[in-house]
């Protein structure tokens, strides 16, 4: 048995396709790929609490959405609770 060493890339193509829905890849040129979880700023309360503050069609959506629940408390309940 003989063993050789060869250079392969860190990430094929092939590779990037069977990712889970919330896992990304960073590609930067000249660095190395960086696998990721997804930032998914609708789910987290404070980037939708911000939002919200800036875009009152947004807070109105959301509001009605949370069946009228005031905007002034932090951590939205976004998406709602399906009862």
């Amino acid at each position: 048995e003989s063993e050789n060493e060869a250079q392969r890339a860190l990430v094929l193509p092939q590779e990037l396709g069977p990712l889970k829905f919330n896992e990304e890849f960073i590609l930067l040129k000249g660095e190395n790929p960086i696998k990721c979880e997804k930032a998914l700023y609708f789910n987290d309360p404070y980037f939708m609490d911000r939002l919200c503050a800036v875009s009152p069609k947004l807070r109105e959506r959301v509001a009605s959405m949370n069946n009228g629940s005031s905007m002034v408390k932090k951590g939205l309940k976004y998406p709602p609770k399906k009862t």
